[in-house]
């Protein structure tokens, strides 16, 4: 039987529609004669100028409201009165959408009323397994109350590879439904796991407490504290967990922190002062001496970085700097009917100039043309570095 609930006066009061002069036997005889929709909206009243009426025709009322707005907010009213079996009932009738519909409304309602919160627990306790197999707990990400909000983190006291898809689900629930007070949390999950994929999204679980993407906007606040976590436990994240720290970093708002942690992803390659080698193999092709001769040049230089530039913004960097450190002139140089540039550049940074020289050979061998009539090969100190 369902736990007697308890009605909350924040969502209706008795002693409001008294002094209108509320009549209860006129209302509930409307909640039995009005279409659905109609009754349900009146049902909502009679609840606020009779509990006790309300609860008594729950019963008989509630089959035969329909899933939507209307009947969500009867739902509610329904478990304000106490008429927790009818509302039970009602909710486990309703078709799949319908039942998502009203649990979300369910859940929006829960941090203002004690009986929708109470009905929650009874949920958790009579469904057991189904009550996570049946996203009960998803509509707890409305719901900032703390006693609801331990529900979910004590789910995720369990291995995440009992359910890795589940665990991560609850995660991001949790972790919206307690905004700021999830950091701690978050970061002492971290503190447990070794694991690539856990870690990457407990990672991105910082964005969803500090409330990027949700209506209300970023916690400023929770937005600070979750980049300073963040870049505080970076360095013992495993490589993908610093990449996914990236993105994160980025949605929280801080890009400066967000190019930083390269030099942390490809920490066993970086210099003593944070700086990355990044290879670039410019090639310049042209049919010269008017179109009868076909020359190439390959400049292989060093690029340097101070440990801010992703592999995805070294391209734009090196394009940009290219023309103003390396001649690129072959074309001009040759009478050129036609020419081309071609800027190949390491998809990684490496751990010494020797490793980028053979990485850079490697490349310009799969370049280079059998009938070129000339070829340029500029290297060491005839390819001057560049600084990104």
């Amino acid at each position: 039987m369902f736990t007697t609930l308890v009605t909350s006066a924040l969502l209706f009061s008795s002693s409001a529609f008294a002094d209108e002069g509320c009549d209860a036997r006129k209302l509930s005889g409307t909640v039995a004669k009005d279409p659905p929709l109609a009754a349900a909206k009146v049902f909502v009243e009679l609840a606020g100028c009779d509990a006790a009426v309300a609860k008594r025709i729950a019963g008989d009322a509630l089959p035969r409201f329909i899933g939507g707005d209307e009947g969500n907010a009867a739902l509610v009213a329904a478990l304000e009165v106490g008429a927790g079996d009818a509302a039970i009932a009602w909710v486990d009738g309703l078709q799949s959408d319908e039942r998502a519909r009203a649990i979300d409304a369910l859940g929006k309602a829960c941090e203002a009323s004690e009986a929708v919160r109470d009905f929650f627990k009874e949920r958790k306790d009579s469904l057991g397994a189904d009550f996570w197999s049946q996203r009960w707990y998803r509509a707890l990400a409305n719901c900032p109350n703390d006693e609801m909000q331990a529900i979910l983190w004590e789910a995720l006291d369990d291995n995440p590879d009992t359910d890795r898809t589940r665990w991560f689900a609850v995660l991001e629930t949790a972790s919206r439904g307690s905004g700021g007070k999830a950091l701690p949390r978050l970061s002492g999950l971290l503190a447990k796991t070794d694991d690539a994929e856990v870690q990457s999204n407990i990672i991105g679980a910082f964005a969803d407490a500090s409330g990027v993407g949700s209506i209300d906007g970023v916690n400023a606040k929770a937005a600070r504290a979750s980049v300073e976590a963040i870049v505080k436990v970076a360095p013992a994240l495993r490589p993908k967990a610093v990449e996914q720290s990236r993105i994160t970093l980025g949605a929280l708002g801080d890009d400066a922190a967000a190019n930083a942690l390269v030099a942390v992803r490809y920490k066993d390659v970086a210099t003593e002062e944070g700086r990355l080698l990044w290879g670039v193999v410019v090639v310049e092709d042209a049919q010269c001496k008017k179109g009868k001769q076909r020359w190439q040049r390959a400049t292989m230089a060093q690029a340097w970085d101070v440990g801010v530039t992703w592999p995805d913004q070294v391209r734009a960097k090196v394009e940009a700097s290219g023309p103003t450190t390396w001649p690129l002139d072959l074309a001009d140089k040759c009478n050129a009917t036609d020419g081309s540039v071609e800027y190949l550049i390491s998809n990684e940074p490496f751990a010494d100039p020797a490793s980028m020289q053979q990485w850079a050979e490697k490349v310009w061998s799969k370049k280079k043309a059998s009938d070129a009539k000339r070829v340029i090969v500029l290297k060491g100190e005839d390819a001057p570095n560049l600084s990104l």
